[in-house]
Parts: structure tokens; sequence; C-alpha cells
């Protein structure tokens, strides 16, 4: 016996419903709170569980935080910011928080994240009221972007300017030795438009793509 268009219709909005629910009811499992609090019902997503990170990104406000773990076994907090997830917190593999160009790609070879293009650190920074050309404010990236100034290696393994820059790789080329960068000072910001040597050691942040 053949459903009537009433019958389907239902059954369409029966189904519609359920969805929202459990779409609403993982959102509740994983978000933090604005308002500081740092507790969680489940203590993380895992970083290949691509049903759920888009799930929970169906229901996040721009800013909304939730844990994401990694393979080598670091739980990072990350942020949607646009059609982007952005790690809150500097890479770090076996204690090591500086990463050579080639060494930050070779870390995201076999995931969907990424380092994030040098472009869109220029739209993170301009999408939350960042000048580029003269440094601007800096709230977001001291508080919301939870920068940590690191300084950087260069190329004999020497650390230059720790608690004076954050520094941090994109995945774009400048030249065939140099790669982008964004830095971080204490008066200024340069989303992504430093170019230097690729075997210097900068922090690196990872991005996952929702669109």
């Amino acid at each position: 016996m053949a459903l009537s268009e009433q019958d389907i219709e239902k059954i369409s909005r029966t189904i519609s419903s359920a969805m929202e629910d459990a779409i609403r009811a993982l959102h509740r499992r994983y978000n933090k709170s604005k308002a500081g609090d740092r507790t969680l019902v489940e203590p993380h997503i895992d970083y290949d569980d691509h049903e759920a990170l888009h799930a929970w990104c169906e229901l996040a406000d721009e800013g909304d935080t939730c844990l994401v773990k990694f393979p080598h076994g670091q739980i990072i907090e990350v942020a949607k910011f646009g059609d982007l997830l952005w790690a809150l917190d500097d890479w770090c593999k076996d204690g090591k928080y500086h990463f050579t160009w080639d060494e930050a790609m070779a870390e995201f070879e076999d995931m969907e994240w990424r380092l994030p293009r040098a472009s869109e650190w220029m739209a993170l920074a301009e999408d939350n009221t960042i000048d580029r050309t003269t440094g601007g404010a800096l709230g977001f990236f001291e508080d919301s972007f939870r920068t940590v100034k690191r300084g950087f290696t260069n190329t004999a393994g020497n650390l230059n300017f720790q608690s004076t820059y954050a520094s941090w790789w994109t995945s774009s080329l400048s030249s065939g030795a140099n790669a982008w960068y964004t830095r971080v000072g204490s008066t200024f910001v340069s989303p992504g438009t430093n170019g230097d040597n690729k075997a210097n050691g900068f922090s690196v942040r990872c991005v996952y793509d929702l669109s």
C-alpha cells in the first residue's frame, strides 16, 4: 500500500526532529561554556571523528570551543571561527614546540587537519578587527586566540625572542626556500605577511575546514 503525501510529510518531520535532537545532544555533550566553565560531559572528540566534528559545529556559535584529541595524544582546545576550526593551543609532540616548515607540513600529511594558509591567517585577523597595517588591537590574539610567545629556533637550533614574539607557520610558500608566517608581538600582529627560511623552527597551529 502506497503512503499518502500526508504520511510521507509526517515521517519526514519525525526524522528531521530526531536528527536535530541528536545534533543538539552532541553539541551539549562537547561544548565548553563561554563563561569559562571548563567542565565537559565528555573529555574530547577524536580528530578523525568527522561526523562528530561536523555535528558539533552545526549548532556551535562563532568562538565556541571544544576539545579534540590528536593521534600523538595531545588534547587541543579548538574554536569555530568562520568556516574553520582553529587550534587554540600550539602543537606539541614529545615536548617539542618548534618545527621547521617541512616538519610542520609532515605532521598533518595523513589528516584532514592542516596548517592554515597565509590568506586564512589574514582573514582571521580581519574578521576579528585586527588592523594588518598598523598592528591594531591585540585583544583577540592575546585572549581568545591564547597567544604564547615561544619565540623561534634558528637553523642552528638556538632559541630566539622567547617571551617577545609568537611565530606560526602558514602552509603558503613565499619562495622556494621561504614560507609565510604569522608573528604576534607586544604591540603588533602580522598575519601571514612575513616570509622566512623554512629551516627555522616556528610554532604550529592547525585548522579543520568545515566548508
